[in-house]
């Protein structure tokens, strides 16, 4: 990464997982207002179904996941019934409409949870919602906590996309971060994947965690190019979101912007020259992947997954925490056990904050949208809905990017370059009204 580019990496940039993001979300949308949504879902409209199952026996200090750390499993145990309850609650709602294309499991550790009980959430989601047999169906897993059969079983409940959480190999850095999982475990967990037929595993790294070193990474890239993954992502530690004490004393020990740069310049090297092709600016997938033939043609898109293949826009999310969007309405549930529990015990939906989107709005997503999935985008349509300030805002910003040769633009066309990808959400930042308004670039 160049010299003058550097600095950018310092910008608080959203994830642009939804948008507006969830810190806009506010308390004035009721449970009223999601059942009417759900109420008004067309017949045969696709379904993204994300079942959020956030526990886990210890913190990962790295993650940016809402988790519950319950050492005792039967203390979690009545978790499923809670979840299998507000699935007949939506499902209730719905009245036969949507269609289920694209089920997940998340929260990291979903497998934290025993296959049998995440058989039960499966079975709930067909009887109740319907599921078809080229359904997609993703889980994330914790290879610590994968017992033996574990993924025969998950693949002959369907799911055919897995993701290991890594986030490093080094044994210090996986030490300092509280996940200690060496590189032996997760290739037995990768075996077993390919053994059981599954044919879309990815491995999830991250970068910018404490004393990590280009180095160190390096040899963590190539560990993991080793194990012949589908995909491989590369996310982003974000350390202003640091909420767990025991990462005080390391906060010294995290890489700077340089470094950083460092990092992200390692891990497009090595994956380029390990045949992988980029997806977005966080994802790597070798040729006839699905996501890379989505993207090549077009149909790559970005929501509370990340970047997708996925058909449609409407989210269900069921769980505590999780978040739903469905015909500009985003929702998002209760993010404490006690309140999740009591809204679903009573039969009700677990509503807690959420947010309308505006016009301005949806057309600022879809111009941001643009910008993460194809690296250009046209902002001519969300110019009339800017104010003066915020015009402004947006112009300045865009001539510092396209004064340091981040960018080029051709009327309101805006490109970035190639190799100026890993700096794609802080461009995007410069095109979002709701930085726009908080007068960051003036």
């Amino acid at each position: 990464m160049r010299q003058a580019w550097r600095k950018y990496l310092s910008t608080v940039a959203p994830r642009y997982t939804s948008y507006p993001s969830t810190v806009q979300f506010s308390g004035n949308i009721s449970e009223a207002d999601y059942a009417a949504k759900l109420m008004s879902v067309p017949v045969y409209e696709p379904l993204t179904i994300d079942v959020r199952l956030p526990f886990n026996h210890a913190a990962c200090w790295c993650s940016d996941c809402d988790t519950h750390v319950e050492p005792q499993y039967s203390r979690a145990a009545p978790y499923i019934d809670m979840v299998l309850k507000e699935i007949s609650t939506v499902g209730s709602l719905l009245r036969g409409h949507g269609r289920p294309t694209s089920i997940h499991l998340t929260g990291e550790a979903p497998n934290y949870f025993p296959a049998a009980g995440l058989e039960r959430i499966v079975t709930r989601i067909e009887d109740v919602l319907g599921l078809t047999d080229n359904a997609q169906m993703a889980i994330e897993l914790d290879a610590r906590l994968l017992k033996s059969g574990d993924v025969s079983a998950l693949k002959t409940l369907g799911f055919s996309r897995m993701n290991l959480s890594v986030k490093e190999f080094d044994g210090n850095i996986q030490t300092l971060i509280n996940r200690t999982q060496p590189f032996e475990l997760i290739a037995r967990c990768v075996d077993d994947m390919r053994e059981a037929g599954v044919d879309d595993v990815c491995i999830d790294l991250q970068y910018g965690l404490p004393k990590q070193t280009p180095e160190r990474f390096a040899q963590t890239i190539q560990k993991a190019i080793s194990l012949a993954p589908d995909r491989i992502s590369i996310l982003e530690y974000a350390p202003w979101r640091e909420s767990v004490s025991e990462m005080a004393e390391t906060a010294s020990s995290l890489p700077d912007a340089t470094e950083r740069a460092q990092l992200v310049e390692v891990a497009n090297q090595a994956l380029e020259a390990g045949g992988f092709r980029r997806i977005g600016f966080d994802n790597y997938a070798r040729p006839g992947s699905a996501l890379l033939k989505a993207a090549q043609a077009g149909r790559l898109h970005r929501n509370m997954h990340g970047f997708t293949d996925e058909i449609g826009d409407t989210v269900v999310g069921i769980g505590m925490s999780a978040v739903s969007y469905v015909d500009g309405l985003y929702v998002q549930n209760a993010q404490t056990l006690g309140a999740y529990a009591n809204a679903i015990a009573d039969g009700g939906l677990a509503t807690a904050q959420g947010l309308n989107r505006s016009a301005r709005d949806n057309i600022a997503a879809q111009t941001i949208s643009r910008l993460l999935c194809t690296f250009t985008t046209d902002i001519s349509a969300i110019l009339p809905h800017l104010t003066e300030q915020e015009t402004r805002g947006m112009m300045r910003a865009l001539d510092r990017f396209e004064e340091d040769g981040v960018i080029e633009r051709r009327a309101n066309i805006v490109h970035l370059f190639d190799d100026a990808y890993d700096l794609c959400r802080r461009v995007a930042t410069a095109i979002d009204p709701q930085f726009l308004k908080q007068n960051t670039f003036q």
